[in-house]
């Protein structure tokens, strides 16, 4: 296993309870560049149990990515998600719903 090799989290990220991240994933703001009392986007908080498959993205106008959550392999998720939902894509959509959550 490889988990969390490569993987860049920003400082002010909320990281729930057994949440999973594999390689190369980034999460972070989309205006890194802006000081953070200028920045237009809140607090990232991931869910309890959410799995971030490797190489996915996840960007700053997200605020909350729900508890049992998925995010696709290379997937660009860049807003909300909410309980036990699977997201895939870029830009990622909702494709289904986790029944083992």
């Amino acid at each position: 296993m490889h988990y969390g090799m490569g993987t860049v989290v920003d400082a002010e990220v909320t990281l729930g309870d057994r949440l999973r991240i594999d390689q190369n994933v980034i999460i972070g703001r989309q205006d890194a560049h802006l000081p953070r009392e200028r920045s237009p986007f809140g607090r990232l908080h991931f869910g309890d149990d959410a799995v971030l498959f490797p190489g996915c993205v996840v960007l700053g106008r997200a605020n909350r990515i729900g508890a049992g959550s998925t995010v696709g392999d290379n997937s660009v998720l860049t807003g909300d998600t909410g309980e036990n939902e699977i997201w895939a894509g870029s830009p990622a959509r909702k494709v289904g719903v986790r029944s083992d959550g």
